[in-house]
């Protein structure tokens, strides 16, 4: 092989490399982000202020509604296919969560064949997966009771963001 092609793959391959650990740290990052934005007082991804909830996690709980409520329940309880996400998050936190809500998963428990599928491809899923788990875990967390949450105005400051 000449010496120019040789480079040139060894150029091409480097920066694949490079592409690569930088999409690894941009991940990392992303990880890092739930728990920075939780840093008020009680670490919680929710306010919950005179007895509403904040807008955030009021979308979280529309966003549910509309897209996860079918399987797990509309308090998010579960259902005879769908496992209890208030269960569940008390064991898993917002990273397992999210790999499971954008990537699906396949679990075979005695014999039977669970899937949940990807919603990785869903905007109104993917781009709301903070508030959607802000809804969750206060349901989890038992500081959401079920039935529709009152909620602060979008435009009170006291909103987590």
């Amino acid at each position: 092989m000449p010496l120019r092609a040789r480079r040139l793959a060894a150029i091409l391959s480097l920066s694949v490399l490079g592409f690569g650990l930088m999409g690894d740290l941009a991940v990392r990052a992303e990880d890092a982000k739930p728990a920075a934005a939780a840093s008020d007082d009680d670490d919680k991804p929710y306010k919950i202020i005179d007895g509403k909830i904040d807008f955030g996690t009021f979308n979280g709980y529309r966003r549910f509604g509309d897209n996860c409520a079918r399987c797990h329940g509309e308090t998010a309880d579960g259902s005879s296919f769908a496992p209890s996400l208030v269960d569940r998050l008390k064991t898993f936190g917002y990273d397992h969560f999210t790999e499971v809500v954008i990537n699906g998963k396949t679990e075979n428990v005695g014999g039977v064949q669970y899937v949940m599928p990807s919603f990785g491809n869903n905007p109104d899923v993917a781009e709301n997966i903070d508030d959607i788990y802000a809804w969750v875990k206060g349901r989890s967390d038992g500081a959401i009771k079920p039935g529709r949450p009152d909620h602060l105005d979008k435009a009170d400051p006291r909103n987590n963001k």
